[in-house]
């Protein structure tokens, strides 16, 4: 039979919240922590050590109107500004974006219509019948000819 030696050690320790005298009654808070620890020594000398820890709340603040320090939201509130200021930002940016879009849409769209008038001038510049369609070839490099070929 192995020869074990179970050691059992427990620690409590009391937190208490601090009252607050105001207009209304504030009622204290009272949370109490249990823990137990556990080491099994085998004959083999190995040890084993096991924890578990107990809360218990005995009394909550139930008071309407619980107040809290400056100091104790103001990492929050500073969190919540700077979440404001990425979502203006954001809507900002997005604006900007749908403007600029729209602008760069309409300079494509003339673009293309003068690109359009710019091959029909040149169609009539060099007497292409106007009762036949035509395609224009743009040449692949500067300095080669274009063509307009007869579709059918």
């Amino acid at each position: 039979m192995p020869n074990t030696t179970d050691t059992t050690n427990t620690t409590t320790e009391t937190e208490a919240t601090t009252e607050n005298t105001t207009t209304e009654a504030t009622e204290t808070t009272t949370t109490e922590t249990t823990e137990t620890t556990t080491t099994t020594t085998t004959e083999s000398g190995e040890a084993t050590r096991a924890s578990t820890e107990v809360t218990a709340t005995a009394d909550t603040n139930r008071g309407e109107i619980i107040e809290v320090e400056w100091e104790n939201v103001k990492h929050i509130y500073e969190f919540r500004q700077k979440l404001q200021d990425m979502e203006q930002y954001f809507a900002s940016m997005c604006l900007k974006f749908e403007k600029d879009k729209a602008n760069i849409m309409s300079q494509i769209t003339f673009g293309q219509n003068d690109l359009y008038t710019m091959a029909e001038q040149l169609q009539k510049s060099h007497n292409v019948d106007t009762t036949l369609t035509y395609e224009l070839k743009l040449p692949a490099n500067t300095g080669e000819k274009g063509y307009f070929l007869r579709k059918e």
